[in-house]
């Protein structure tokens, strides 16, 4: 619990986070939504192997998140096995014109990157070029995986998965004493336009990890690029963020799954709504996920798709003002000239999310000040009748298991100072000894 706080001045001054440049130019010069729309273009089928769930998500928007955990159920014993009964006879792929096999592109010790080619694939283009680093880029690669090393043991589980029709796959490590999980539903991140009646995708030109970010960054064939951000991974839950650069004119991420019946499916509800009648809608975060225990691929994962949005920072000269509000960023813009926009300081959370809390915002009629601790906006509330409580500015993480990156407060003695980068915290405590690091605010993700 951080410390209560002396009543002086207060100001939040939260640093731009750094990292790849998050504008869409492709997105829409409209205010940035937080909710996205999902359609259901699912349809019947007896084959546990068939991706016959289809859900094309929609929305103008910079950044979400793909978060895999654990089914609600008890796993008991688990099945990982293809089921190929009741399936048709698979359609032969276009031969590779290079030598099939695995390709170890990368391992520093805590992560292993595996490019793999085929004998053949779905489509004519023949794959994507994979490299890291400085690293010579290897042709015609139909599928990268990626391994995280677990933090107290000596094992590096496979827990990402990304194929050159712009499919991931995602799994988080398994709990203690469980050797792996299935991996399950996946979710086509790219522009893909509706497909009713066949199979989307969004072809994948080239992929590249840079290790030191914990990165992919990704360019497609037809217009566009996106980030993933990996370094999120553990027993809990496995987390991607990713920056979209991509056209959202057409669904900008796609959910692929099988349900045949209730237990014999890979996802068999979204949020509420059973899968095959759900009947689409705008949310901010869309849960997909298995009520009933299943016989194929027990343990595979549920997933949600969120939205991410910037919070904004202005400068007066004196003090920082932040806002996630698009429309209260442009009124400042256009009617306030001594503000300067200065830029994106974090990314969160627009909508209430599982576990995330409310972080308030208070204002003086000078200063605004934000809180994420129900502690401190009680004493406020009590002690300090001339800070007014504005609401929930918006919501945020107070654990590092979602959102990796801390947002860190200190006291000047006059005033709070919060930061997301490690490079600011690091000089205040070299050159600004006075200034006391009082601990983590919240978590927060970088642009």
């Amino acid at each position: 619990m951080l410390k209560k706080f002396s009543v002086l001045l207060f100001a939040i001054l939260l640093t731009i986070g750094s990292g790849r440049d998050g504008y869409n130019a492709y997105a829409a010069q409209a205010l940035f939504s937080p909710t996205i729309s999902a359609a259901n273009l699912s349809a019947p089928t007896q084959c546990a192997e068939s991706d016959n769930v289809n859900i094309p998500i929609s929305g103008n928007l910079q950044y979400f998140i793909i978060e895999a955990t654990h089914p609600i159920y008890a796993v008991g014993t688990d099945n990982c096995k293809q089921n190929f009964d009741n399936c048709p006879k698979p359609v032969p792929g276009y031969p590779s014109q290079l030598l099939p096999g695995e390709f170890k592109l990368f391992d520093n010790g805590e992560t292993v990157i595996e490019a793999v080619r085929e004998n053949q694939w779905w489509l004519p283009t023949g794959g994507m070029t994979a490299s890291v680093d400085n690293g010579s880029p290897l042709a015609e690669i139909h599928y990268i995986r990626v391994y995280r090393k677990i933090a107290d043991a000596p094992e590096w589980p496979q827990f990402f998965v990304l194929y050159a029709d712009s499919n991931v796959r995602l799994i988080p490590h398994p709990p203690k004493g469980i050797t792996s999980v299935c991996f399950g539903s996946s979710v086509l991140v790219g522009p893909a336009p509706f497909a009713p009646n066949s199979r989307p995708f969004a072809e994948i030109a080239s992929v590249h990890y840079v290790s030191k970010s914990k990165t992919l960054e990704v360019t497609y064939r037809s217009l566009g690029s996106a980030s993933f951000d990996l370094n999120n991974v553990n027993p809990t839950r496995a987390v991607v963020k990713v920056n979209v650069n991509y056209p959202t004119n057409v669904p900008f991420t796609t959910f692929r799954s099988m349900f045949v019946k209730e237990g014999n499916a890979d996802v068999d509800h979204v949020s509420d709504d059973p899968v095959i009648t759900f009947p689409g809608g705008e949310s901010t975060r869309w849960f997909f996920h298995r009520a009933v225990r299943s016989i194929h691929n027990t343990s595979a994962p549920d997933i949600s798709i969120a939205t991410l949005l910037p919070v904004y920072r202005f400068n007066n000269g004196a003090y920082h003002f932040y806002t996630i509000s698009e429309s209260e960023k442009d009124h400042i813009v256009q009617n306030m000239p001594g503000w300067k926009l200065e830029g994106i300081a974090y990314l969160t959370y627009a909508a209430s999310y599982p576990d995330a809390l409310p972080v308030y915002r208070f204002n003086t009629g000078t200063y605004h000040f934000y809180t994420i601790s129900e502690e401190e906006k009680n004493n406020i509330l009590r002690d300090y009748p001339q800070w007014k409580l504005e609401g929930i500015a918006y919501y945020a993480d107070s654990f590092s298991g979602r959102a990796p990156y801390p947002v860190y407060r200190f006291n000047t003695g006059t005033y709070h100072f919060y930061t997301i980068s490690e490079e600011e915290k690091n000089n205040i405590l070299v050159n600004f000894p006075s200034w006391v690091l009082e601990g983590i605010a919240f978590y927060a993700y970088l642009q």
